[in-house]
């Protein structure tokens, strides 16, 4: 028989945030972040409408207008990023740059809008994504033992 924790998330991680360790092994490095909540998913919505208005508002006779689910590529990274920014993220930590100064908080939510810096919004959203799961896990695993 299924169980339904496998199937759900601890809404309190969800809302409130847990630290999840992200990157290659030896390379590791910490992202304190909510989950993907209805705030997110609503304000990617949002970002992607003004996006495509602005797109559509710029464009020249016979140009083909551009709907909020297709939009170009690099527009999709800077929405993701921003909704990512003011809904989802709160902290990173144990991160270097090319000097070895750790990077801050802002300069991270900075860098992930840009093109160059695309696996790292891809290993924020992943980090985001995996809150709830991640410690439902983990409760479910210390029921069993």
């Amino acid at each position: 028989m299924a169980k339904i924790a496998l199937f759900t998330r601890d809404q309190s991680a969800m809302d409130n945030g847990i630290r999840v360790e992200v990157g290659p092994k030896g390379q590791t490095f910490g992202i304190t972040t909510r989950g993907l909540t209805d705030a997110y998913y609503d304000r990617l919505f949002a970002l992607k409408r003004q996006a495509a208005a602005e797109i559509n508002a710029a464009l020249k006779p016979g140009d083909l207008p551009v709907s909020p689910d297709i939009l170009p590529p690099s527009c999709e990274d800077k929405n993701m990023a921003k909704a990512l920014v003011e809904c989802c993220l709160i902290g990173v930590d144990n991160l270097e740059d090319a000097s070895g100064n750790a990077v801050t908080f802002e300069a991270f939510c900075s860098m992930l809008p840009e093109r160059a810096n695309q696996g790292l919004l891809s290993l924020a959203y992943n980090a985001a994504r995996s809150v709830g799961v991640v410690q439902q896990e983990v409760k479910d695993d210390a029921v069993k033992n």
